[in-house]
């Protein structure tokens, strides 16, 4: 039976759920006479949540599942001495006979009985894979059977896969459930490989290492927590203290609080990646909110590496019969030191490059983009930002790309709107960068201020895709309409942005510059390089 599966996606909500829940009840699980296609669970648990309590009462029921394996509480080393001698008679034979292809290494290995034996697809599963494994060891360490570590990796591999993956394979029918092994702390060469041989049979594993980082394989999910521990053990009985809600999330704001005066220390967010949220507001909320620090907005939150920041996305159409005080408001936008002026359209080019190759090159084994692989690509033009900036962009243009927020062209593919909507994130204007580089996540969010009337020109298609790239990217935007034209809804589902309507429509009513600029204000959109004569 031919076996297909691929890495279920999981987060710190559903990781331990979906290690315990049969692989028949899994996402897309497929099961005929003649394959089974199932999600297999590969994580890596990096760090440790603010309410520890819980977690740790969380991975002690874990270790109760009769289906889950802690195996780093229970490995078993033990080879009887025949098995043991017929062994370290092998790794002679390949001392002595280095360039001895693997695949008549692992013959010999079966001639000699050191591999367990089935009468089913397993007899050759289990040999394909652990030749796999032993040119994985190769093209890591750059040499064979003479590296020092060789000897205690191939004695190790012979143990665990007689002392567990034999015994899995007779206590699961593989079909409809797999082992679930658990992982928890530092990993050894020969445990690394290990791990990563179970992977590949298709088992799931979790790796939880509550002080490090430690992915095994390409296409491990990660979740992490926010607190490493260094002195952290596997419970083996329940924690004996309890904590309230109250109590985690004081200690998540203390981790973040740079004193006792209830303000956050300047780029304690730093290396979080910024993901805006936007907010639905009455028109009368749009100037309060749009003065207000990140911080103090409806909504905000971190959680994970990332800040989620509310802001707005939002258009407003039309004039109010009071219009000394619309043009105040749009006065008071304009003159703050974080916001940008655009009243000419297009403000954005279009892309018109093939960006196939770079797209494909981006991509990982899932078929999804990979921020490490974009960040290091010749084509990435974010270089001289901060590290947490470049992946909070890299961040933004995966969620565009794996959930496109463009209306489709007519005859437009899925994958042909990926591609112009990844191109037109590669062309991010320069200045919007800078401006991210200064950008405190909890302070004043930066703003674009348009100004669309029928005389200056039309809002095109990258300009909407531009403004989706900017507000993934945690900034305002309010885009002024007086005349109510259609502009954002050519190219944007209306519910993705607010929409207000006001009093009148007003055509060709060109926009009024206060009576005194602020020379600051002037600096600053000509050091974004948004267009104003």
């Amino acid at each position: 039976m031919l076996r297909q599966f691929q890495v279920l996606a999981v987060n710190e909500v559903d990781w331990a759920f979906r290690l315990t829940q049969p692989i028949s009840s899994r996402p897309d699980y497929i099961h005929t006479e003649e394959r089974v296609q199932y999600q297999q669970v590969v994580v890596n648990v990096q760090g440790v949540p603010y309410d520890e309590t819980a977690y740790y009462q969380e991975l002690y029921e874990l270790s109760l599942q009769h289906s889950v394996t802690i195996l780093s509480e229970d490995l078993d080393k033990t080879i009887p001495p025949e098995r043991f001698q017929a062994l370290q008679k092998m790794y002679e034979l390949v001392q002595k006979q280095p360039t001895l292809s693997l695949n008549r290494f692992v013959a010999f290995l079966d001639a000699e009985q050191l591999l367990p034996r089935y009468q089913n697809d397993w007899q050759r599963e289990l040999r394909l894979q652990f030749i796999t494994i032993l040119q994985q060891f190769e093209q890591d360490k750059g040499t064979r059977y003479t590296h020092p570590d060789f000897r205690r990796l191939l004695l190790d591999l012979i143990k665990w896969m007689w002392n567990h993956i034999d015994p899995w394979l007779k206590q699961f029918d593989m079909v409809t459930a797999t082992p679930s092994i658990v992982w928890f702390g530092a990993l050894t060469t020969s445990q690394h490989y290990f791990l990563r041989y179970c992977i590949n049979c298709g088992f799931d594993v979790a790796l939880i290492t509550p002080n490090e980082a430690a992915v095994i394989v390409p296409t491990m999910s990660v979740v992490r927590y926010p607190t490493m521990q260094a002195d952290a053990q596997f419970p083996t009985a329940p924690p004996k203290q309890q904590t309230t809600v109250a109590y985690g999330a004081q200690r998540e704001i203390s981790t973040i609080l740079g004193g006792e005066d209830g303000y956050l220390a300047p780029w304690s967010l730093r290396e979080h990646e910024a993901h805006g949220i936007t907010l639905r507001t009455t028109y009368n909320e749009i100037e309060i909110l749009g003065e207000q620090r990140a911080l103090v907005r409806p909504g905000f939150e971190v959680k994970q590496h990332q800040v989620n920041i509310p802001v707005l996305f939002t258009k407003i159409s039309g004039v109010p019969l009071d219009e000394a005080n619309y043009w105040a408001q749009i006065h008071r936008f304009v003159a703050l030191d974080h916001a940008t002026l655009v009243e000419e359209f297009p403000f954005q080019q279009e892309n018109r490059a093939n960006n196939q190759y770079h797209y494909t090159q981006a991509l990982g084994r899932d078929g999804k983009l990979v921020a490490d692989k974009m960040l290091a690509s010749n084509w990435w033009q974010h270089t001289h930002l901060h590290d947490g900036v470049q992946r909070s962009i890299a961040a933004a243009m995966i969620r565009l790309c794996e959930a496109p927020r463009l209306k489709r062209l007519a005859g437009e593919t899925d994958d042909a709107l990926r591609l112009y909507t990844f191109s037109q994130a590669m062309q991010m204007p320069r200045a919007v960068g800078a401006l991210l580089q200064r950008y405190d996540y909890t302070q004043d969010v930066p703003k674009i201020i348009l100004y669309n009337n029928e005389i200056n020109g039309e809002l095109s298609r990258a300009d909407a895709a531009t403004l989706l790239m900017l507000n993934e990217l945690g900034l305002d935007i309010v885009l002024f309409n007086p005349a109510g034209l259609n502009d954002l809804e050519r190219y944007i589902d209306k519910a993705q942005f607010d929409h207000h309507l006001l009093d009148e429509m007003r055509f060709n009513y060109a926009y009024r510059a206060p009576q005194t600029k602020s020379s600051l204000t002037d600096v600053f959109k000509g050091f974004l390089g948004f267009r104003r004569d």
